[in-house]
């Protein structure tokens, strides 16, 4: 059979310039691009292999007929997937058959079946299609150096499922990017691809960021010992960064709120890419309210003489819109039309993270990690020769610590990768080393970047612990505690039980001076709420703000005393961090006092839930039991001592190697598709919410207009709505649906399904409380 046989047949339908799309021209770019994408991996050829026979089935005569219009259910990838099988490529022949419907799991053998009641693409047998490729020239000169025998089985799952997510990853993002630039070619260019993104240079970008940090250390309004601790903290970032090792490493950061971990972090991650030739950096963050403000930090830091896509956002409020989202071209400016073609390309970078620095969140990333779908999975080639900042690392929830664990373990260990743990808090994770080892091949032994006598170096507060059987303090006397300072912080647990100590202030003492920060404001609202209270607290004027614990983490301000609600040790230490935070004021008057808060309730609500989840509940439990048992002059949050104790009980406690045993057996039986179902890191399914309120710099009239007269969603309609949008909990809707409080938005999904709707009911949002869906307290996440 003649190679021409095979070389004329085509991979894709003409593009709207009528160019066609040689099957032959698109495996080998694939393949080649394939190689690239995975660097110096001792799997390159895999995945150079899997690339030139991903779509072995388009040669047939279906799918060739089905490019005409006259077939239709054909699978194109099955016979691919065999072939590599034979030849013992395993994971090519996972990828290839997974690089449409997401990766499936581990068998004794991949037969010749079609998948999901589909046809095979050619009547002729696997031989034939075989012979024409060979004759096409695809068959590689030499056996590929394959993979699969590193992940037969093995009881290192989480990494045998890591090792074959990175080299699929490689495939679906040269398939993409291949088929892309064929749809984009035109008359000029047959294929044309997208430029590449800006590249790290990590030199000139550590540079950029040394002139911003003598900037803000010029300006800084922090005490001398503050601002000692925070150049300590530098120093030993750089120090670290700069280690001579061409393994870029695994490492923690532990350093006391305030210290500038930030700045701090990012200067250990340009080292470490200058000492070890690193590609990117990606910031992980947990909260969304903090994202954006991490986000902008960056920007300016390289705002001058650097590319404009140099940072990324990728997260789901993210103003890069999705490839629904359309418009009429032909009807923009040119000022519009040169906007549109700056998100279409952040839109596109999002979706292999092609950018130099990026800014998500845990969601984002470690779902990804553990994703089976192709565009999930697209990006995380990109991971590898790569930096993972990931801020507050308490926040990890404990029923997928240990495969995530062991997953970024395997990162750092083997795909030259450096992974950093920062936190005020640093948990003992080391210490669940045999648990880890189960599922990994690396151990967790992390180096730490900060010396520890920093957390000795400044005290700041002090805290006043209740006594172990005190009663609880009612929200009256609460609200007249704090109104008799005229600056004040407290800080709890539910946004009911804002709303409740917000009633009992607003009642004896007006709304002057009092303030609400909580996920029931939009972000347009806490936006002013935290330039107010900044400028309050600067001027000297009064301040009495009440949060849920949104505040605890990233958000710079500076009270000179505060309460905090019974929680786990992480949170009020982290809750501390808001109080004296420059140093500026004495330590004996800078009180932080810990309070067991009343558990009435309004009518309807379950008293006795205090706590926002079971977890936190355990973790609070913990806390009091340890400060029963060692008393109030040993309950010392500045001791990483302390912590490291609280963790190891904690996890005894929790049972942390037995949490979510439907994961566990996943990862074992090496199941794709069950994994990326059992790893969640928010339990709860939540959707968007626009709330249209009036009043908070800046205007909702556009989204009434398109809800109103049933408008099409122009291009940029995500960054329009960002700032009335808010994350509500999918299994509140429905109630609210049905009340008629929301709606979905218009052609974007219909009933408890939709994943965007709008709030109808104006009356519902409150000037300080936010929004409080009657009868629904606990739809917002707090």
């Amino acid at each position: 059979m003649e190679g021409s046989a095979f070389s004329q047949k085509w991979a894709h339908s003409e593009n709207s310039f009528g160019n066609k799309h040689l099957l032959v021209d698109h495996v080998r770019s694939v393949s080649r691009m394939a190689g690239e994408f995975a660097g110096s991996a001792f799997w390159r050829d895999e995945a150079e292999f899997a690339g030139l026979w991903h779509d072995l089935g388009k040669w047939g005569e279906l799918f060739q007929n089905r490019l005409k219009g006259l077939e239709k259910g054909i699978d194109h990838w099955t016979m691919g997937a065999c072939v590599a099988e034979k030849v013992g490529c395993r994971v090519a022949a996972m990828a290839i058959q997974g690089h449409h419907l997401g990766l499936q799991t581990w068998k004794k053998e991949i037969d010749l079946q079609p998948s999901h009641g589909l046809r095979l693409s050619s009547t002729s047998s696997l031989e034939d299609s075989v012979k024409a490729a060979r004759a096409a020239e695809l068959w590689p000169k030499k056996r590929p150096r394959s993979l699969s025998l590193q992940v037969m089985p093995t009881e290192k799952q989480a990494s045998a499922m890591l090792d074959i997510r990175l080299l699929f990853s490689t495939l679906v993002d040269a398939d993409f990017l291949d088929t892309e630039a064929h749809f984009q070619g035109d008359a000029a260019e047959v294929k044309r691809f997208r430029p590449p993104g800006p590249t790290l240079d990590a030199t000139a970008a550590f540079n950029a960021l040394n002139v911003y940090r003598e900037e803000v250390r010029r300006n800084a309004l922090a005490d001398t010992c503050v601002a000692a601790l925070r150049d300590e903290l530098w120093d030993a970032a750089l120090a670290a960064g700069g280690t001579q090792e061409e393994t870029p490493g695994l490492w923690t950061l532990s350093a006391p709120t305030g210290a500038g971990k930030t700045l701090a972090m990012l200067g250990f991650a340009l080292r470490r890419a200058q000492q070890c030739g690193l590609r990117r950096i990606v910031f992980v963050i947990p909260f969304l309210s903090i994202i954006e403000q991490t986000a902008q930090q960056l920007r300016r830091i390289f705002a001058s003489g650097f590319d404009p896509d140099f940072v990324l956002e990728h997260h789901s409020l993210a103003d890069a819109r999705s490839r629904a989202e359309t418009d009429d071209i032909g009807r923009r400016s040119k000022t519009d039309e040169a906007e549109e073609e700056r998100r279409r390309r952040r839109r596109l970078a999002a979706e292999n993270w092609d950018a130099p620095i990026i800014v998500t969140t845990n969601v984002q990333l470690l779902e990804s990690l553990f994703s089976n779908r192709p565009a999930a999975c697209r990006k995380l080639h990109r991971l590898r020769e790569s930096v993972l900042l990931f801020d507050e690392a308490q926040t990890l929830p404990a029923d997928i610590l240990i495969p995530t664990l062991a997953t970024l373990a395997d990162l750092a260990a083997h795909n030259r990768s450096a992974v950093v743990f920062a936190t005020a808090t640093q948990p003992a994770f080391d210490d669940l080393q045999s648990k880890i080892e189960t599922l990994g091949r690396a151990p967790w032994t992390p180096r730490e970047i900060a010396p520890s006598i920093l957390f000795g170096r400044v005290r700041r507060t002090c805290v006043l612990w209740p006594e172990p059987d005190a009663a609880p303090t009612s929200w009256e006397t609460l609200a007249l505690r704090l109104a008799a300072f005229s600056q004040a912080l407290c800080v709890v647990n539910l946004k009911r039980q804002a709303w409740r100590l917000l009633a009992e202030l607003r009642a004896k003492n007006g709304d002057d001076g009092v303030f609400h920060l909580s996920t029931s404001l939009i972000p347009a609202h806490r936006s002013m709420v935290l330039t107010e209270v900044r400028e309050r607290l600067k001027a000297g004027r009064r301040c009495i703000l009440v949060a849920t614990q949104c505040i605890e983490a990233g958000v710079d301000v500076d009270f000179p005393v505060m309460w905090r609600a019974m929680a786990p040790l992480e949170a009020i230490a982290q809750a501390a961090g808001r109080c004296n935070r420059e140093g500026a004021r004495p330590l004996e008057s800078s009180v932080v006092t810990v309070f067991e808060p009343d558990r009435a309730t309004d009518e309807g609500i379950d008293s006795r839930q205090a706590y926002p989840t079971k977890a936190y509940a355990q973790a609070a439990a913990q806390t009091k039991t340890m400060l029963r048992r060692l008393g109030a002059e040993a309950m010392d949050i500045d001791s990483p001592g302390l912590f490291r104790r609280y963790y190891k009980e904690l996890y005894a406690l929790s049972g942390v190697g037995q949490a979510n045993p439907e994961l566990r057996s996943a990862i074992e039986n090496l199941d794709f598709p069950k994994v990326a179902e059992c790893y969640r890191v928010i339990d709860e399914d939540t959707v968007s919410v626009v709330v249209p309120a009036v009043g908070f710099g800046a205007d909702p009239s556009m989204v009434l207009d398109m809800v109103s007269h049933g408008q099409k969603l122009p291009f940029d309609w995500r960054r329009k709505v960002q700032p009335f949008t808010l994350s509500m909990y999918r299994t509140a809707v429905g109630p609210l649906l049905r009340d008629g409080r929301v709606a979905p938005f218009p052609s974007l999904g219909r009933g408890e399904e939709a994943e965007w709707f709008y709030y109808c009911a104006g009356d519902d949002y409150d000037r300080i409380c936010g929004l409080m869906p009657s009868g629904q307290a606990n739809a917002l996440i707090g």
